[in-house]
């Protein structure tokens, strides 16, 4: 095949494709709602979960995760774009890992040193791990069958 037969073959393919960014929000959407969906079915709400919601222990779950999500996606929007510098923007990774920090900081000045080690591994760790990847996978799997 010659170059000129490949760039006509080429510019003849002109169906319409999915930008990056509608495809990712697509995806992020029909994740969201399989993870919601399954946190409805396999924990259910509890019943003071707006006023536990409040507390800056849980809280600070929800912003490190919500920060580190914000800036993997930024950073992936970024990074396939050709010619992307990839070293620019490793510094990014330090806000959530920033605000991990001042929350683990604030946690063991508030916290007695012999609560230290419990509090590290909680009660339910292998349930909270196998439900947080479960929970995820709607969105790894969205992604991988949108068109």
């Amino acid at each position: 095949m010659k170059t000129d037969d490949l760039i006509r073959g080429l510019a003849a393919d002109t169906r319409p494709q999915r930008s990056l960014e509608s495809g990712l929000a697509l995806a992020l959407a029909v994740g969201l709602a399989g993870a919601v969906a399954l946190f409805a079915m396999i924990l259910a709400p509890r019943s003071g979960m707006p006023r536990l919601l409040m507390e800056p222990r849980v809280l600070m779950k929800f912003v490190v995760s919500l920060s580190l999500a914000a800036v993997s996606v930024w950073m992936a929007l970024r990074l396939v774009r050709p010619g992307a510098n990839a070293r620019s923007l490793v510094w990014t990774l330090a806000v959530p890992g920033g605000v991990l920090a001042v929350g683990v900081a604030a946690e063991l000045l508030v916290t007695p040193a012999q609560g230290w080690m419990p509090g590290l591994i909680g009660h339910n760790a292998v349930y909270c791990l196998s439900l947080v990847t479960l929970m995820g996978a709607p969105v790894l799997a969205a992604r991988r069958y949108l068109p």
